[in-house]
């Protein structure tokens, strides 16, 4: 077998190389029945059929069109099985729903529901698929084999600085596995398969199409499993990519897989760039050459590679953040610009300050706009679903309930005091009898009569956002048919977030750079990751130790430098100018310049997220006509809400004064009276009052739930731990402390202030107060440091003892670790912290008690970006409209 490899560097012109060698072999006498040219995307394909169709016109050549063989890896894959019966091709979400019910039913990780949604289930998913382009669906005897692997996991863990120890880890390699087998079954009794499944079912057959040439666009994407199909069906191959541009390692992409198949393959250069200006390209080179890990591999290459623009451009590297994005928007009044960043979480905070400040941009990538719109459907429906009280009180304040703020509030008032004419009000009965009726498919009609109308009213991701969930609704309707509420409501929450590309002619886009890579713009404004990040999670651990054993392979390699070939994508998008904005001195070189940073946060321009005028549309949809036209009256209710809601409470706790650094949450918590409520808060509930059982002797041990007794257990050992370390006896449990807040400061006299204490200990002469947690909070250090402080205060103030005589500690009762492995630990952390937050949080509230309108200023101006929640928005946008109570 022959084959070239065409390095490519960037706007060198791969797809053009792919058809002038195409044009090549057909002018040579090539049947082009006989030529298979293969790429990875849709669109990848299409431009490169288009490519060839032009070429062969402008060559003059006649060819029959249905001869052209142009293909994905899977199309091709897919054309050749499909005639033995698949009875399709699962999606993302179908392997996702596996792992969420598996770690579910197994307690795999000691994390909340949210941190399992969010991060978890999509971080298994791509290990899982990862792991699927080496051909790896199985490990055999998983039990057995992590015992075995102890030692190089905890080797390995130590190299890479991995927090998990090798017991979890080990623990993580079997439910690994098991996931896989639960993949590999459902898949098989469903008759389905997945992307991989395609080639290496394609690599089974006993007959494959044979072709004289392959052509193959960006090899260096390549998985091990593409490889593999390359060399079954080539007798020579032309491939043409970038080893510079290797990004997509995380999904088993990369230059090593072709060269381990090809090792003596022929290697030519195109070396005329013909995209990026010579002050990028210097610049590039330079940053690439200085921070790999091989320099020597690339100098060649790159020193040879130059500039046939002509264009004049720029770099620059400027100190700050997201935040210095419409500052530097206004630079480039011309021209397509690309604002590209690393990860995600950048992607949606840029999204966000742009949304605010009324800027237009095409992105695909999700926002802070899509993350609103699902929580919003998915708390209505969550209200037709399940119909508890806190469903039903959080759906009220959705803007698909059709209602204005203040009427939800007034209808979750008249729920919580148990007013049952609540039952004949015409929306709860509508959508009641809606949901009875037809049961979970009655949500279809429901989403055509209601959310999606409403969904209308908002802008083009939200509206996309509703629909990926309406689309994902029929989905699970279809495939599953089961009419298992809570099953729907976990599908709908797992489900891939990412919304179609949206088509647009803006010039300003918003990309991730994997998204970007391909892509042209004249200005570049480039956010790399924060700090350069070595470490490796456990999950990455075990997948590389997968590959390891079934294959021999030591993918660690080939992962090398991922972080600066992602970089130099990034830097390479740019044809005139390019800004990157970090303060990490590996972006400055020779061929840039340093510009100052951007101090300023992004300048509002006086457009909102909210357009205020939605709110009698969403009334108008569900039917109410009259309060359709009442919107002029919502915000003197909303202000005379928040004024009788500040003033209404002189009882000052320490949950209400923490509420007060994000002024929405203290509208949400203390005034809506919105607080949620989660199964762990109710579990430390029960656990508190089993500790104050044990202090007050009549705890009844036969009778603790089995679930509870390791907490038992370490409420005894943390008593026993301070009795020896503190020399103290238990005074005192769940110690309800009241003081008048003059005791503390004479401003605020007219308040009370209030807190209950888990636990009191003393020799008689000092003191240890003690708060239990069930559990470690990721952040929550500063946060416990100040309800001590706070608690400090009180019982000082109370018993006129000297603080100084009074010391504080966390009490943590169910240490876990983060992959679950049966143990269940405890901690006392001595903790003891100034009240100087206390003070200032309490002088905050005494002026919100006197002028609520600074409250309301310190709400409007708290910032959109930060709540990430429609209900803030359309009370801001309400209370913004200007009228001040008198």
């Amino acid at each position: 077998m022959n084959a070239n490899v065409v390095i490519a560097g960037p706007g060198t012109g791969k797809t053009t190389s792919i058809s002038k060698e195409y044009i090549h072999l057909v002018e040579s006498g090539v049947d082009p029945r006989n030529i298979l040219c293969i790429t990875f995307t849709n669109k990848a394909a299409e431009n490169m059929r288009s490519r060839i169709l032009k070429a062969l016109q402008n060559a003059n050549m006649e060819v029959d069109l249905s001869a052209i063989n142009v293909y994905t890896f899977h199309s091709f894959a897919y054309s050749a099985i499909r005639r033995y019966g698949y009875r399709g091709v699962v999606n993302q979400n179908f392997l996702r729903k596996i792992i969420f019910d598996y770690l579910i039913k197994n307690s795999v990780f000691n994390y909340e529901r949210e941190y399992l949604i969010s991060r978890v289930v999509p971080q298994l998913e791509n290990i899982i698929r990862y792991l699927g382009s080496f051909g790896i669906d199985r490990i055999e005897n998983p039990e057995e084999t992590a015992q075995s692997l102890k030692d190089e996991f905890e080797k390995r863990r130590s190299e890479k600085k991995i927090k998990e120890t090798a017991e979890e880890i080990a623990t993580l390699f079997v439910h690994i596995s098991r996931i896989m087998d639960e993949y590999r079954r459902s898949k098989e009794e469903r008759g389905l398969i997945d992307y991989n499944d395609m080639i290496l079912k394609f690599l089974e057959l006993q007959e494959k199409p044979r072709f004289e040439y392959v052509l193959v666009d960006e090899l260096q994407d390549a998985s091990d499993l593409q490889a593999r199909l390359i060399k079954s069906v080539a007798d020579h191959i032309y491939a043409v990519g970038d080893r510079k541009q290797s990004i997509f390692g995380f999904q088993g992409g990369g230059f090593g897989n072709f060269t381990n198949h090809f090792p003596d393959a022929e290697t030519k250069y195109l070396l005329t760039d013909h995209r990026n200006s010579e002050a990028i390209l210097n610049y590039a080179r330079e940053f690439f050459l200085q921070n790999t890990r091989y320099p020597d591999l690339y100098r060649s290459e790159l020193t040879e590679l130059t500039s046939s623009s002509g264009k004049r451009g720029s770099v620059e590297v400027i100190s700050g953040d997201e935040e210095a994005i419409v500052d530097l928007l206004r630079r480039f009044p011309d021209g397509r610009i690309g604002i590209l960043a690393r990860r995600n979480d950048q992607v949606i905070r840029i999204s966000g300050i742009l949304d605010n400040n009324g800027i237009k941009y095409a992105s695909s990538a999700l926002s802070a706009t899509s993350d609103r719109a699902k929580k919003d459907v998915i708390a209505f429906l969550k209200m037709i679903i399940y119909g508890d009280m806190q469903s039903v009180i959080d759906g009220l304040f959705t803007p698909f309930s059709g209602l204005q703020i203040s009427e939800a509030y007034d209808i979750k008032e008249s729920l919580m005091s148990g007013n049952t004419s609540l039952q004949n009000y015409d929306l709860l009965n509508s959508l009641k009898k809606t949901y009875s009726a037809p049961g979970i498919k009655g949500l279809i009609e429901l989403f055509n009569r209601l959310i999606i109308p409403i969904a209308l009213a908002f802008d083009q991701r939200y509206f996309l956002t509703v629909n990926r969930i309406y689309r994902n609704l029929n989905e699970y309707l279809s495939f599953y048919g089961n009419e298992d509420r809570s099953d729907l409501i976990n599908y709908l929450e797992i489900c891939d977030d990412e919304v179609q590309e949206i088509e647009t002619d803006e010039r300003i886009s918003v990309l991730t750079v994997h998204k970007a890579k391909g892509l042209e713009f004249d200005h570049v404004i480039y956010f790399p990751k924060p700090k350069k990040d070595e470490k490796m999670s456990a999950v990455d651990l075990v997948a590389e130790q997968m590959i390891k054993i079934k294959t021999g392979r030591d993918v660690e390699s080939d992962l090398e430098d991922e972080d600066t070939r992602v970089d130099f994508v990034a830097l390479t998008r740019a044809a005139k100018n390019l800004i990157i904005v970090s303060d990490d001195a590996r972006y400055l070189n020779r061929f840039s310049l340093k510009g100052g940073p951007i101090a300023s946060p992004a300048v509002m321009t006086g457009k909102e997220i909210y357009d205020v005028k939605r709110e009698p549309y969403l009334a108008f949809v569900r039917g109410d006509i009259k309060h359709a036209f009442d919107i002029i009256h919502e915000e003197g209710r909303l202000r005379k809400l928040i004024y009788s809601g500040i003033r209404k409470n002189n009882v000052i706790s320490f949950s209400l004064l923490s509420s007060l650094e994000d002024p929405f949450r203290f509208l949400r918590d203390h005034i809506l009276g919105l607080k949620y409520t989660s199964p762990a808060m109710s579990r430390g509930t029960t656990i508190h009052g089993l500790a104050q059982e044990v202090f007050e002797r009549t705890v009844q041990v036969e009778k603790i739930p089995e679930q509870l007794m390791p907490y038992y257990r370490n409420i005894l050992n943390i008593t026993k731990k301070i009795q020896e370390e503190y020399g103290m006896n238990q005074i005192g449990s769940e110690v309800e402390v009241k003081i008048p807040g003059s005791f503390y400061m004479k401003e605020a006299e007219s308040f009370i202030l209030y807190g209950r204490i888990d636990a009191v200990f003393s020799d008689g002469e000092k003191y240890l107060i003690v708060d239990y947690k069930t559990d470690k909070r990721r952040n929550s250090s500063n946060h416990y440091g100040d309800q001590l402080a706070f608690y400090r205060i009180l019982y000082s103030k109370s018993n006129h003892i000297d603080p100084s005589r009074i010391s504080t500690a966390i009490g943590y009762l169910g240490l876990r670790p983060a992959v679950n492995t049966g143990g269940i630990s405890y901690e006392l952390y001595s903790m003891n912290k100034n009240d100087s937050k206390i003070r200032d949080l309490m002088q905050r509230y005494i002026q919100y008690c006197n002028d609520p309108e600074k409250f309301i200023d310190d709400l409007i101006s708290f910032g959109s970006e930060k709540t990430e929640d429609t209900l803030y928005d359309r009370i801001v946008a309400i209370l913004s409209q200007g009228s001040t109570l008198k």
